[in-house]
């Protein structure tokens, strides 16, 4: 009986220090964003826009249920009108931004260049697609572009706009690619495009 109620409060014990930890993750990350939005003068918006326009430095916080966390959209373009459908629609996606956890040590990325082919996922895939973004090499990780990039988060767009629409959107590691959420950080995307297949 001793030993049960040992074992149990290890159990316990343990559970909320991975807990706390999370929590404290997220609490840093709350942080890092509400100082980014002051930085950039983002106007958060608590619904949609409801002619669709946005103005120049305004982000809808998606609150549709749908999502785990926070992701903050601001729609460029909304596209041609034509949209996704789930579980069927193959779409291409190219971002550039910068994942800005850490100010002084802000990183750039850029998926518009040459050389880059665009990520490609059916709709509604993003989580499995990037959760099997990586490959191990010896003892190291290394993502691709869709486990850095590709994201719930990211896809939740599409639930808005339609093919050839381009977002700016910042996207928190609960909603994150599985590098986000390894690394518990957000991720800026100051252009994201989505083009569809055939």
């Amino acid at each position: 009986m001793g030993m049960a109620l040992l074992m149990a409060a290890v159990l316990t014990l343990t559970s909320c220090g991975k807990d706390e930890s999370f929590a404290s993750k997220q609490r840093a990350e709350r942080k890092a964003v509400e100082k980014f939005i002051k930085e950039r003068g983002i106007e958060v918006l608590h619904r949609y826009p409801a002619n669709g326009v946005f103005g120049k430095n305004q982000y809808y916080l998606i609150d549709d249920g749908l999502n785990e966390g926070k992701v903050y959209l601001h729609v460029i373009d909304s596209g041609n009108g034509n949209r996704a459908v789930m579980g069927r629609t193959d779409v291409l996606m190219r971002c550039s931004g910068e994942d800005f956890f850490k100010r002084d040590t802000a990183i750039p990325f850029n998926l518009f260049v040459n050389e880059e082919a665009p990520i490609e996922f059916i709709y509604g895939t993003a989580q499995y697609v990037s959760s099997r973004g990586f490959y191990v090499h010896g003892d190291k990780k290394f993502y691709t572009a869709s486990g850095f990039f590709l994201s719930p988060g990211v896809e939740s767009a599409l639930r808005y706009v339609g093919e050839n629409a381009t977002v700016s959107l910042i996207v928190c590691f609960v909603d994150g690619s599985a590098e986000q959420l390894e690394q518990y950080k957000p991720i800026f995307y100051d252009r994201v495009t989505f083009r569809f297949g055939d």
